[in-house]
């Protein structure tokens, strides 16, 4: 079954620090530098059958059941509580973009200071 498509869990969560009651959807502490498209399990494209016979599917529908409505830890931003996280951690594919752009960047000024160098007499 080649697709290009994963399923994963939507999440919304209310959380309370210092006396006050917040809501989020954010798992991981990277969801914020990037947006994320989600799409609903109705739009699941017709050619690839029936969406709940997908392994998938069906590993997340099980762990939606031991989590919905249980207690879960969440790490809240101190200095902006409206700020908060499931998981403390960022998601791996977010440094290949800033790695390519340091590299480039790094390129981009050697070459223009070569080029401007021999310029100069």
């Amino acid at each position: 079954m080649g697709t290009n498509f994963r399923f994963v869990l939507k999440k919304t969560y209310t959380y309370s620090f210092n006396g006050k009651t917040f809501t989020s959807g954010q798992t991981l502490a990277s969801d914020y530098l990037y947006d994320k498209e989600f799409k609903n399990i109705e739009k699941f494209p017709q050619k690839y059958g029936d969406y709940k016979n997908y392994p998938e599917y069906i590993a997340l529908e099980k762990i939606s059941v031991t989590v919905i409505g249980k207690p879960v830890t969440v790490y809240v931003n101190p200095n902006n509580p409206t700020s908060a996280c499931l998981e403390n951690r960022f998601e791996k594919e977010i440094f290949l973009p800033i790695f390519m752009g340091l590299i480039l960047s790094s390129g981009a000024t050697y070459f223009l200071y070569t080029v401007f160098k021999s310029l100069i007499p």
